[in-house]
């Protein structure tokens, strides 16, 4: 199946955010995603607003290669 095939939103759950480019660097926080690259996965987890989809959006950026993105809501809860 290719991913044309896939409806639209399960699509834009797959995609990494855009970064602005006006985005200031997190380096501390880049440095503890980069402490947990040995593991099978990172799990983000802040309070609403806190920047966690642009600070993950922006590493993904720089590890394009090693790093993939699902963007999970209450809806995906139901099997």
């Amino acid at each position: 199946m290719t991913f044309e095939q896939y409806p639209a939103l399960l699509i834009t759950k797959l995609y990494v955010p855009r970064v602005r480019e006006a985005t200031v660097s997190r380096e501390r926080l880049f440095a503890q995603l980069e402490a947990g690259r040995a593991r099978k996965l990172i799990l983000v987890a802040a309070a609403a607003g806190s920047g966690k989809t642009t600070v993950v959006a922006e590493w993904c950026s720089q590890h394009a290669n090693d790093a993939c993105w699902v963007s999970l809501d209450e809806g995906d809860n139901d099997p």
